[in-house]
């Protein structure tokens, strides 16, 4: 018969009193196309996320076009005038980045998350 080893754990350390944090507040600007920007700088952030929210709420919707909000959201994955929904995604991908977009009761929203060393 072999000899089993015996394993030798050792205390967990305790934890620290957690550091008091807050998430930044926004500063709030406008393009110059009149759209509303609300930006927080995190510092050693390394990853970029962008988030939009169209006006177009789920019960803006037209009588008897149910589910036209979404159809509008998916229909952003679909590639534009000068790239397939293919060449988009590929483009996405090769970004490391992540695209999402939903019909939501306020409206349309569209998420943008990159890792910030693919940005120019």
């Amino acid at each position: 018969m072999t000899e089993l080893a015996t394993m030798e754990f050792h205390p967990q350390p305790q934890a620290g009193a957690p550091k008091p944090w807050a998430f930044p507040a926004p500063e709030r600007g406008a393009l110059d196309n009149g759209l509303t920007v609300l930006r927080c700088h995190r510092p050693g952030q390394q990853v970029v996320a962008v988030e939009v929210l169209l006006d177009a709420p789920l019960d803006a919707e037209p009588a008897g076009l149910d589910g036209v909000a979404t159809i509008m959201a998916r229909a952003f994955a679909e590639g534009t005038d000068k790239h397939s929904a293919e060449d988009f995604a590929a483009e996405l991908e090769r970004c490391g980045a992540t695209l999402d977009m939903h019909a939501d009761h306020p409206g349309v929203r569209v998420s943008l998350e990159v890792p910030a060393s693919r940005l120019p």
